[in-house]
């Protein structure tokens, strides 16, 4: 009656009042947060004789559940003891014996039967408990809901794509508040999905149909789900952002799908052009199957991944119906290589000059003679022969020498003097490694005799040397990552059996598990995917 509604699009569409975009994109989300687009598309409609017949269903079941109620409360009024209100026997159900087991209690309570009945619950540590979903749908008055559909059908006429321009670009530049993407995700969301649910019209959401709003959503995916990771005391507002983001894509493909069944033929082709687009781009088809690997039943809702659940169903039943009836289908591939820094060859140590070896030898013999004498204390026994080699272990001495030289050129004093000792016991013959009545100065004597010697060396040596000392090398050095981006031809069965792994197999499991609250469709959807013949 006031008018607002009509100041409110003045703004959204007025050239010069530009500056007031997020505040409006923050007041139409306001005005809409708790309704149902569904609901609202079809404010107005005549309805059909089944979708009287469902309520007729729903109010009947309403009010049997009253009825029911009542009676339980009748019942549980009773003046005498509840030991007095009889005895039963379920039938079919065994107790610990080969009996029936006998239910001493009232039957309004029956239902609530379980075997754990009297025992200690369990208590669940507050960090392991299930997100809870902070949805709020409500179904306002009749006059309301049309004044609603009204507004929203004028919105989308006037001022959704010229607004939507407007928040990205702010978004994009960076001239709006912290979070504010969060009011951009919700409306495209609502009002994609009314306008598909209303009378479609691809031209009225033009703006937020593309690939570039892809690529958009799925920044924010990603980066709301590392935010969730770090910054663990506000992980449920980033999960409930990381939803607003997700019903944003799954209202995309679902939007492009629609488009797939227009009469214009140039609207099928522009959702031919976009599925081309994401379909090819890696990103695009790998981020169903991240975002099943990462979910977190304690900070993301069961409705996060309802929701989940049913885009990817939808995706993959678009990019089986892209691939269908093409014979070879190429999609963009990248592989991330790493390169290390690179670490001086032995042929490099041994290259060095004698005055600089001496220099070397000089500030290992001091340690060499502290862990001979016991003042450092030494590593466990180290093995000096490999025994799953083809080798005979005699004739693998020459190598164990080569390992104890390397591990002097690379000053691990202890390691070198017993792998000495360890070798000894093993060759004893021929006193190679020093005799058994070898003292301190002598084991440092005969490790600057190997230090010090030409020793032949093989390639076999060097590869093993590098395999043990792989990982430490990863830890220490620098990586350098690089990216090359390739093309391959792309098989939709191999990218089926990619979703049989135990991770998404648990979440699928999980949504299972509620399959009575769940809806026909949401139910559908997990047991297609869990179908054994669905391959």
């Amino acid at each position: 009656m006031s008018g607002m509604d009509d100041l409110v699009k003045f703004l959204a569409s007025s050239e010069t009042e530009q500056q007031w975009s997020m505040h409006v994109l923050e007041t139409v989300s306001l005005m809409f947060r708790d309704q149902n687009a569904e609901h609202l598309a079809s404010t107005g409609q005549a309805r059909s004789s089944v979708e009287r017949v469902t309520d007729m269903k729903e109010l009947e079941i309403l009010r049997q559940r009253e009825m029911a109620d009542k009676k339980s409360r009748v019942f549980q009024r009773g003046t005498r003891h509840s030991r007095f209100g009889g005895s039963y026997i379920i039938q079919g159900l065994k107790s610990i014996g080969d009996k029936d087991i006998i239910y001493h209690k009232g039957l309004h309570t029956f239902k609530n039967y379980t075997p754990d009945l009297g025992k200690n619950i369990r208590r669940v540590p507050k960090r392991k408990l299930q997100a809870k979903d902070t949805e709020v749908h409500r179904r306002s008055a009749f006059n309301v809901r049309l004044f609603l559909k009204e507004f929203c059908v004028d919105f989308l006429e006037n001022c959704y794509n010229r607004l939507m321009y407007i928040v990205k670009d702010h978004l994009i530049r960076e001239k709006a508040q912290q979070h504010d993407e969060t009011y951009y995700l919700w409306s495209m969301a609502f009002f994609m999905a009314f306008n598909r649910l209303f009378r479609f019209r691809p031209e009225l959401v033009s703006e937020t149909v593309s690939v570039r709003t892809f690529h958009f959503i799925e920044q924010n995916l990603t980066n709301y789900y590392e935010m969730m990771l770090t910054d663990k005391k506000e992980a449920t507002s980033w999960a409930r952002r990381m939803h607003l983001a997700l019903k944003a894509y799954q209202e995309l493909i679902t939007t492009i799908n629609e488009m797939d069944h227009s009469k214009d033929e140039s609207v099928r082709d522009s959702s031919k052009v976009i599925k081309n687009n994401i379909f090819y781009v890696m990103e695009y088809r790998e981020l169903f199957l991240a975002l099943f690997r990462k979910f977190d039943e304690t900070k993301q809702p069961r409705s996060f991944l309802k929701d989940l659940v049913e885009t990817t169903h939808l995706f993959l039943k678009m990019l089986e119906k892209f691939c269908k009836g093409k014979r070879t289908i190429v999609v963009q591939n990248r592989r991330v290589k790493r390169k290390k820094k690179k670490k001086p060859s032995r042929s490099e140590e041994q290259q060095k000059s004698p005055e600089e070896l001496e220099e070397i030898w000089k500030t290992l013999s001091v340690r060499l003679s502290s862990c001979a004498t016991g003042a450092e204390s030494l590593p466990e026994e180290v093995v000096p022969f490999d025994a799953a080699s083809e080798i005979p272990v005699e004739e693998q001495r020459s190598e164990a020498l080569v390992r104890i030289q390397n591990g002097l050129f690379s000053g691990q004093a202890a390691e070198s003097l017993v792998l000495l000792r360890s070798a000894r016991e093993v060759w004893p013959e021929g006193d190679v490694f020093g005799s058994s009545e070898s003292g301190p100065e002598e084991e440092v004597e005969l490790l600057k005799q190997i230090f010090f010697a030409d020793l032949p060396r093989s390639s076999q040596v060097d590869d093993n040397e590098e395999q043990e000392e792989e990982e430490v090398e990863e830890e220490i050095e620098e990586e350098l990552t690089s990216v090359q981006v390739s093309e391959k031809e792309f098989n939709f069965l191999d990218y089926m059996k990619r979703f049989a792994s135990s991770s998404v197999v648990k979440t699928y499991v999980l949504l299972l598990k509620t399959y009575q609250q769940n809806s026909s469709h949401t139910n559908h959807c997990v047991v297609k995917m869990l179908h054994p013949y669905c391959l």
